[in-house]
Order: C-alpha cells, then sequence, then structure tokens
C-alpha cells in the first residue's frame, strides 16, 4: 500500500511538472516558489521571453497575484490551460 502511494505520488509530481514546466512547494509562499524558480531558470531564457505580455487574472473571486508571478509564467494569464492529468 505505501508502494502504491509513493508511486502515485511520484506520478502526479512528475505530470504537473510536465504540464507546467515545475513543480511548487505548498509550504513555501508564493513569492518563495517564484525566488526558486528564478533561480533555477537559465538566463537566456529570461532575457528571450518576450516583453509585451499581459496578465488577466480568470479568478472568479478576487484575488492578489503577487507581482513577480506574471514574470515566471511568461505566458500570461490570457491563455486557458487545458486539463492533462
Amino acid at each position: 500500500m505505501v508502494n502504491t502511494t509513493t508511486m502515485d505520488l511520484d506520478s502526479i509530481r512528475t505530470r504537473v511538472t510536465i504540464a507546467y514546466g515545475f513543480l511548487a512547494n505548498p509550504s513555501y509562499t508564493v513569492n518563495h516558489n517564484v525566488s526558486i524558480q528564478f533561480d533555477v531558470m537559465p538566463i537566456w531564457h529570461y532575457f528571450s521571453r518576450g516583453i509585451n505580455m499581459e496578465m488577466h487574472d480568470l479568478n472568479e473571486s478576487p484575488t492578489t497575484i503577487p507581482k513577480h508571478v506574471s514574470a515566471l509564467i511568461g505566458l500570461g494569464m490570457k491563455f486557458c490551460p487545458i486539463e492533462k492529468l
């Protein structure tokens, strides 16, 4: 049972990483997770991104999105992700 649970969690982690490019640690703040991803992002990738991007919050309830999350997302939040899981 424990081995099956471990395999399931590993599978989920892999699928999330493939779908979104990274796996955030839920015990860290959003800003801490963003900082970690900026640290591991290759410098050429950071500077080759577009500069005229828009970010739209598609949540129904009002939310506060940290300033640097839009830079991490890269594509902006105008796109609608398709669930692959």
